[in-house]
């Protein structure tokens, strides 16, 4: 995932709907929902925001994710 370019119009978007990481190495999508939302199982959530493979979860050192300020357990429920 490459990072966009930053512009005053993009830093508001993330600031009121959320913020990017930088996946840091040994980081798993389940330790980053950990972090964010104090709920590891979130990841799934994480991964389908972010086109990421449902099936595998990877995420590479480096990745840029977003990370919404609310995100449901479970992405197909009807929270």
């Amino acid at each position: 995932i490459l990072p966009l370019p930053r512009t005053p119009k993009r830093m508001r978007t993330i600031l009121r709907r959320g913020t990017e990481y930088i996946v840091a190495k040994g980081d798993t999508l389940y330790d980053i929902a950990d972090r964010f939302y104090s709920d590891g199982s979130k990841w799934q959530g994480l991964a389908e925001i972010n086109d990421l493979d449902l099936a595998t979860g990877m995420v590479n050192s480096g990745d840029v994710l977003f990370i919404p300020k609310r995100i449901k357990s479970n992405p197909e429920s009807k929270q």
